[in-house]
């Protein structure tokens, strides 16, 4: 019998039976799954464990020593990445830069009244979009 960690490992590092992965991430999930599903990742996981004795010892070796390394790899994979930063000071630039952007919108095309007015902050937030839309990897 195979590792416990084997069907752990061929569900989250790629595995290429991509029907048997959903199913098997939404059992780690704690998902309900159909009868048939239960069936057929019983199936497949038989035939992962037949793969696995099927292995050479010199494979089966090879697979402990790297475990560890895999373990420490889904683990990080794992853990929830939080890719949100407030960068406060980028937004606050944007916005001055919109709403330059908007009083010269509004003194170029000579815009009075409540128009004047409303240009400008809607500009200031329109710009503010541009790292959501042209994001970019910024490091520190």
């Amino acid at each position: 019998m195979p590792p416990r960690n084997l069907i752990r490992h061929a569900v989250l590092a790629g595995n290429q039976k991509e029907s048997y992965r959903k199913i098997a991430e939404r059992k780690l999930k704690g998902d309900s799954l159909t009868r048939s599903e239960l069936l057929y990742l019983e199936d497949y996981e038989k035939y992962l464990a037949g793969y696995y004795d099927r292995l050479s010892e010199e494979e089966k070796q090879k697979y402990q020593q790297l475990k560890t390394q895999w373990d420490l790899e889904l683990n990080t994979h794992a853990q929830p990445s939080s890719d949100f930063e407030l960068r406060t000071r980028d937004r606050l630039v944007n916005a001055v830069y919109g709403a330059y952007y908007g009083f010269s919108i509004v003194r170029g095309a000579e815009i009075d009244g409540p128009a004047a007015a409303g240009i400008i902050p809607i500009v200031a937030g329109l710009w503010q979009l541009g790292p959501v839309i042209n994001q970019k990897n910024l490091k520190g």
